[in-house]
């Protein structure tokens, strides 16, 4: 409940937002302007390739968050289109795939990988049904959607940033670590919800 009205916030923010009103008056294209998240992703990989987390925060903030910024960019341009969806949905996936490559080349290989795969079979989940069967936009329920994942990565990275490491049960763990399991565990229960309502749509057809 939280979350989703976290996210209709964000929404309202970004919609006819005076800012992107200004910006729209520089003709940039829509998917150009999309493309902009993979740029912002490439220094956020690298700062976290160092360990340099508050350096990596502004970049790595700034191209998660450019999924709502770009949509209601090519609305206030007027300028939507099928494969301006399409291709933005693409420019999502690169961004997380750069960003959890910063990780890996960190300190954190097996965390990061485990928590990117397990997100691309979760975002994989939804268009693989439309291969299947022929279905509407629907509102697939279910936890560690882009949104989810996104935000839970974001403030991983500033409570790790504040809080490198604690003491548990006689044991030093690495925050950092920790937080990027429990991303991989929630991005893991959001995907069997996903193939549970996946599998409820192939039966009962065409919705």
């Amino acid at each position: 409940m939280l979350v989703k009205l976290l996210r209709s916030q964000v929404k309202r923010l970004v919609e006819n937002n005076i800012i992107l009103k200004l910006i729209a008056k520089l003709k940039i294209p829509p998917n150009a302007f999309s493309f902009i998240a993979i740029i912002l992703a490439i220094p956020g990989a690298y700062f976290l390739s160092q360990g340099n987390i508050l350096a990596s925060l502004p970049f790595t903030g700034l191209a998660l968050a450019w999924d709502a910024i770009d949509g209601a960019y090519a609305r206030t341009a007027g300028k939507t289109s099928q494969f301006g969806a399409y291709i933005e949905g693409i420019f999502d996936v690169y961004v997380e795939v750069i960003i959890f490559l910063g990780l890996i080349a960190w300190n954190y290989s097996f965390e990061a990988s485990l928590a990117m795969m397990l997100s691309l079979i979760l975002s994989y989940a939804k268009p693989r049904v439309s291969q299947i069967v022929n279905i509407k936009d629907v509102d697939w329920p279910g936890i560690g959607g882009k949104f989810d994942r996104r935000l839970i990565f974001f403030l991983s990275l500033i409570i790790a940033y504040f809080l490198p490491s604690f003491n548990a049960i006689g044991k030093s763990f690495d925050t950092l670590s920790i937080l990027l399991y429990l991303l991989a565990f929630i991005v893991f229960i959001g995907g069997i919800q996903r193939m549970y309502f996946a599998k409820k749509i192939i039966e009962k057809g065409n919705l």
